[in-house]
């Protein structure tokens, strides 16, 4: 097997490091604990001289983490992630799932629960991306966090007096 621009002329790959698993999952969630560093070294199974050898699609995971601040009690803010890439791509907020991007859909746009957020300097949000088809997070183009201004409202108090 071997990587490169073409089946012939690419690099011979000697042995893969391959994900034991890629995540450890509760249903849609991943788990808090799970790490990238369960890997393993195999070697590779040599394909016979000048046949051409199919060239295997690769998932990567990729984290972005970011802060929040606590949004003022006297506004009602609700969170949006905004998504391109040239890959489909499944998205989770601190373990938690929350869209799945397709090249071929319309979908950028992903909402993001507030439960799902931390509104805290100290502690960061965390969020994984799945990339299908690459072997890097070159092919993202736009990650944006940032509230849906439509959405935002206001709070008011009403008090009555009987």
């Amino acid at each position: 097997m071997r990587v490169g621009v073409d089946a012939n002329n690419g690099t011979a790959i000697e042995n893969w490091q391959v994900q034991l698993r890629p995540a450890a999952m509760k249903g849609r969630e991943l788990e808090p604990r799970f790490s990238f560093g369960s890997q393993k070294v195999a070697p590779s199974a040599s394909s016979p001289a000048g046949s051409p050898s199919a060239l295997v699609p690769a998932f990567t995971w990729c984290r972005a983490e970011f802060n929040l601040a606590a949004p003022s009690t006297e506004w009602s803010i609700s969170w949006k992630l905004t998504f391109e890439a040239a890959v489909d791509a499944l998205l989770y907020l601190n373990g938690k799932f929350v869209g799945r991007y397709a090249v071929a859909g319309p979908q950028r746009d992903f909402y993001l629960p507030d439960p799902y957020l931390v509104f805290d300097a100290k502690r960061k949000n965390v969020l994984t991306m799945v990339l299908a088809y690459t072997d890097g997070p070159q092919s993202v183009r736009t990650i944006r966090i940032g509230p849906y201004e439509e959405f935002a409202t206001r709070r008011t108090r009403v008090e009555f007096e009987w």
